[in-house]
């Protein structure tokens, strides 16, 4: 009889304890890195031959003759916030990457590749008590594989992307360090 009284009364002042509306939650998100980055560098791990004069680089823009454009790839990262119940965050990266098009003649055969450009999208979280940034999911025709801050104004992305090489078409491991406008 005893533990039928105190049991639910102490399951009552423990909810009544846990419900004080004073009670705040440390948010995890942070809107710290939310901006646009300039290009400072881009290069593929291992080096390739994108432009076929059977010179191996591993300076993506050169290889893909864009250092001309290079303003075209930048990078944007914004958050959202939804208020809803519960608040929701939305925290997406803009990767902006050459975009190889491959042309040919009616038979097939290679002609010559033009590059435009296209963001590679991606969901991240920036936890900024341990100055990390957690890739949550890719959204686009690359993967974004880590993120990491270099400086305060400095990021560095490990990413993966499809290109048209002079061994076909290969996904190549890219490392690009940005730098906040």
């Amino acid at each position: 009889m005893f533990s039928k009284t105190v049991v639910p009364i102490f399951l009552s002042i423990f909810v009544i304890a846990c419900n004080d509306e004073n009670l705040k939650i440390r948010e995890t998100y942070s809107f710290e890195l939310d901006g646009k980055y300039e290009l400072l560098e881009t290069a593929s791990v291992e080096p390739v031959d994108l432009n076929f004069d059977g010179l191996f680089s591993n300076n993506i823009l050169l290889e893909a003759n864009q250092i001309e454009n290079k303003e075209r790839f930048y990078l944007e990262l914004e958050s959202i916030r939804y208020d809803w119940e519960p608040v929701f965050y939305d925290q997406r990266m803009f990767l902006w990457s050459p975009l190889p098009n491959v042309i040919t003649s009616s038979e097939g055969v290679y002609l010559r590749t033009e590059y435009g450009y296209t963001a590679l999208l991606a969901k991240y979280q920036f936890d900024p008590m341990k100055n990390k940034v957690d890739v949550l999911g890719n959204l686009g025709g690359g993967s974004v594989d880590a993120v990491l801050r270099t400086s305060p104004d400095t990021l560095k992305i490990n990413y993966r992307q499809f290109f048209f090489t002079s061994n076909g078409w290969e996904e190549l491991s890219l490392v690009s360090l940005y730098k906040r406008f």
